[in-house]
């Protein structure tokens, strides 16, 4: 399974297209600067994947949960919603809010994370 590089911490997060700069010459141009650094996994770029791909014993940011309205909002009474960081305990086992929650590799393949600093 291949990570996605995107630009924000969002699960719709894709690169916006290169802007054709006006080149008086006709040649061709190049993609802005922030979109080249993110094409080059600069500083701007983050890495999607699900925590059940996550190393244990870090830090992760939830980016988004992929599931219907029903594990979203269980997800949220656990408190577990774009925005916080969760550390990986164990495999399945993550700290949030300094509670241990275990969830089961289904789960944990829905909820999408990016590496926390």
């Amino acid at each position: 399974m291949s990570f996605i590089p995107v630009k924000s911490d969002t699960c719709k997060g894709a690169l916006p297209p290169p802007k054709a700069a006006a080149n008086p010459a006709g040649g061709p141009t190049a993609p802005r600067p922030e979109v080249a650094a993110n094409l080059a996994g600069g500083p701007a770029a983050c890495v999607l994947m699900p925590l059940c791909k996550a190393r244990t014993g870090k830090k992760v940011k939830v980016a988004c949960v992929h599931g219907g309205r029903g594990l979203c909002a269980r997800m949220a009474a656990l408190g577990i919603y774009p925005g916080v960081e969760m550390h990986l305990v164990c495999n399945g086992c993550v700290r949030v809010n300094g509670g241990v929650l275990s969830l089961g590799k289904d789960i944990s393949g829905k909820i999408i994370v990016t590496p926390s600093v």
